[in-house]
């Protein structure tokens, strides 16, 4: 009975007083229009999710230049990626962490996805943000560099919105980053 008033309900079917299935199904189309109003709403929520991803960057050296490394996790996709980039600075580390985010999310949800999407970085870097969003002027040439990096594998996504945020907000990426890099000094004193 439930299955006959689910096809009701999907083909535009009234059930009306009048059918013989009336009163046996009217329990029945309650629960296949309860059922269907759910479907909907997780469709809904499903094309939703698939077309916005948020991405925490972190970039950090020690020392700066130094010892440096950078962090991205993908919270929707449940992964996180940290590098060590060996000697640069922190604002090199920044970019590093995006570039590898930009392919990475690329890399994972492909290339005809991500002209459909809208792609969220979120950063403690309010330098790397303001460049990214124009607002800033990028003066070392080796910065330049990877800015026009950046900025070429932004042009392959529909939409990147870039989110200064507190480092508070982005402890995830903050702890790894760390992690990194003490697990580099870790290596360099064992050798």
């Amino acid at each position: 009975m439930l299955l006959y008033a689910l096809r009701a309900q999907v083909h535009g079917f009234s059930l009306n007083e009048k059918s013989p299935f009336s009163k046996a199904l009217s329990t029945d189309t309650q629960l296949a229009r309860n059922a269907s109003i759910a479907i909907t709403c997780i469709i809904s929520n499903h094309k939703n999710m698939s077309s916005h991803y948020t991405i925490y960057i972190d970039g950090g050296s020690r020392g700066n230049p130094g010892s440096s490394a950078f962090a991205c996790v993908f919270p929707e996709l449940n992964k996180e990626y940290s590098e060590h980039m060996g000697k640069a600075t922190n604002n090199e580390a920044e970019y590093g962490a995006l570039i590898f985010a930009l392919k990475k999310a690329k890399s994972l949800l492909g290339k005809d996805k991500i002209k459909q999407m809208t792609l969220e970085i979120k950063a403690d870097s309010e330098l790397l943000v303001k460049q990214m969003q124009g607002k800033y002027k990028i003066k070392e040439p080796h910065i330049q560099q990877l800015f026009l990096t950046a900025w070429n594998l932004k042009t392959e996504f529909k939409e990147i919105i870039f989110t200064h945020i507190p480092r508070e907000q982005n402890t995830k990426a903050d702890h790894l980053l760390n992690a990194t890099l003490d697990s580099e000094v870790k290596k360099q004193t064992l050798f």
